[in-house]
């Protein structure tokens, strides 16, 4: 119930659009556990809605939806990892949470992953796994994977 108060308060489904309040309820169903609100307040923090920008919340907020198993977390945690955003840069560790989320279907984190073979970013370079992974991305209708594929 708090987790829907929420996106109603950060949507104006119902009540008046209000990102502050919308993150107060994020909270408090991100502190009982709810996977999808630790990823939503870890989206407020990194993008600065409702609250004042800041990554390193963001990336502790990713990290526990991600422990969760929450898909989208997971690459995100991976993009924290990559581009050292609240964290200390780690491409191992970026390489791995592309991994567990591509492993659930996430597109961006298969082609993060993709891009990481293809740059050997925190792996050894590896054409033949780039465009395994980008092309998985590409037939999900990922739009930056299909250019790639394209060129």
């Amino acid at each position: 119930a708090q987790l829907n108060l929420a996106e109603c308060y950060y949507y104006g489904i119902g009540v008046q659009e209000d990102k502050t309040k919308a993150v107060d309820w994020f909270i408090l169903a991100a502190e009982q556990g709810n996977d999808e609100a630790q990823m939503q307040l870890a989206r407020c923090y990194e993008l600065g809605i409702g609250v004042d920008k800041d990554d390193e919340t963001a990336f502790s907020w990713y990290q526990k939806a991600a422990e969760n198993n929450h898909m989208l977390a997971q690459c995100n945690l991976g993009v924290c990892y990559l581009k050292g955003r609240g964290v200390i840069k780690d491409d191992t560790l970026a390489i791995e949470y592309f991994y567990k989320a591509s492993r659930q279907g996430d597109a961006l984190a298969q082609f993060n992953l993709g891009l990481c073979y293809d740059q050997g970013s925190g792996v050894t370079k590896d054409e033949r796994k780039a465009v395994e992974f980008i092309s998985m991305a590409a037939d999900q209708g990922h739009d930056d994977a299909q250019l790639w594929m394209a060129t």
